[in-house]
């Protein structure tokens, strides 16, 4: 949000100076985020992960003594929610708890879902470990 805002402070004060130029420096820009933005996208690959590792991250997010609240160390779910998983199934599990934030948003601040949030990644617990 920073380099933005130095970004458009640039573009003003060159604007004053060559307008021309300081359009060709917002279209280089441009490009460049919307480069960055493809390889992002075409370079992170889908990672080996197992059953039994997504078990675990589901059972110590939910074993946690305040379930989905933000002092957990948080390291696992977020590197969790963060990779696809090469397993098409658990690729699906994985869908499905990476829209948990969004459908279940927890009323208190402290929490990250809701208690209905934390019942359907129990769901999907069980579904994994029955998998298994």
């Amino acid at each position: 949000m920073l380099g933005f805002a130095i970004l458009v402070v640039f573009v003003v004060l060159l604007s004053e100076y060559s307008p021309r130029l300081a359009g060709s420096v917002v279209l280089a820009t441009v490009g460049v985020a919307l480069v960055m933005n493809f390889f992002g996208v075409v370079l992170r690959r889908p990672r080996s992960t197992s059953r039994a590792q997504v078990a675990a991250v589901l059972r110590e997010f939910l074993d946690d003594p305040s379930p989905g609240e933000c002092h957990m160390d948080g390291s696992s779910w977020d590197d969790f929610i963060s990779h696809r998983i090469r397993d098409p199934y658990l690729d699906r599990v994985w869908l499905r708890c990476e829209r948990l934030e969004i459908e279940y948003p927890s009323e208190r601040s402290s929490r990250l879902l809701s208690e209905e949030g934390e019942r359907v990644v129990r769901e999907l617990l069980d579904e994994v470990e029955s998998s298994e």
